[in-house]
């Protein structure tokens, strides 16, 4: 699990992007929560999942530059499938 995948959008604008988290990502969540990569693949908890998609979206500048609490409450975000786009 190096690479996850986002669809977010603003419920202000409608306005829909998608973003890439990587490891730095991933790793930020795994130290702000104090659990595994592992355990968001068995137990899957929205806010760390949600955690990840913000911090992706705060290093590629498409953020608002919010906060994560006040971000969940502008945007939505889904997750994608990458075997769905091909990627992997």
């Amino acid at each position: 699990m190096a690479r996850m995948q986002f669809s977010i959008t603003d419920n202000t604008t409608e306005e829909t992007v998608t973003v890439v988290a990587g490891q730095a990502d991933i790793i930020a969540m795994e130290r702000q929560f104090g659990i595994g990569a592992g355990a968001l693949a068995e137990n899957p908890h929205m806010e760390h999942v949600a955690f990840i998609a913000w911090r992706a979206a705060t290093r590629n500048d498409v953020a608002g530059g919010l906060a994560f609490d006040p971000w969940l409450e502008r945007y939505e975000v889904e997750p994608l499938d990458p075997e769905a786009s091909g990627n992997s």
